[in-house]
């Protein structure tokens, strides 16, 4: 029978692309809420700060060592996912998702602007900071969107680890 409630993950798993070739993604609250930071926020984060100053200690020990330092981004599958599935999924069904895991959002309309605009916050900060630090930094964001925009499957339907096709895909980016 139905279950009270069930319309807030009626979208969950999302397809890409849309119709008979299509492969599936599904992802927790908690990895969508992650996203929705302000790059102030995100850079003045413990979890980044404390990230930033480790790699700092790994860009020495590297350049002691005489070892090229090459960071590669490992976009989370929302991040991915998202911008390619946003015009499907109503605000209200996106806020009611994120409120399993968050608290005091904004309004839906609202909320759904502001984290469709900083799904690229923290890769933004990282860049940032690797390219201030003259560390070389390579992104798969837009190759893993790609390829998933195309329907090939990088990501595993139920979790957060890419295929043996998401990893395809990053050795190409790299």
């Amino acid at each position: 029978g139905p279950v009270p409630g069930a319309e807030i993950l009626s979208w969950m798993p999302v397809a890409l692309p849309p119709g008979p070739e299509a492969q599936y993604y599904a992802f927790e609250p908690k990895r969508l809420v992650r996203l929705y930071w302000t790059q102030a926020a995100f850079r003045e984060s413990y979890g980044w700060a404390s990230t930033a100053e480790v790699f700092k200690r790994i860009k020495a020990l590297c350049a002691e060592e005489g070892i090229r330092l090459v960071v590669v981004y490992a976009p989370s599958k929302p991040h991915v996912v998202m911008p390619l599935v946003a015009d499907r999924v109503t605000a209200e069904q996106l806020h009611a998702f994120a409120s399993f895991k968050a608290r005091n959002l904004p309004p839906p309309g609202e909320f759904k602007r502001e984290l469709v605009a900083r799904l690229d916050t923290q890769e933004a900060v990282a860049r940032e900071f690797f390219a201030a630090e003259g560390v070389e930094f390579i992104s798969t964001t837009a190759i893993l969107r790609q390829w998933a925009a195309a329907g090939r499957q990088v990501y595993y339907t139920y979790d957060q680890h890419w295929t043996a096709l998401g990893h395809e895909a990053v050795a190409e980016a790299v």
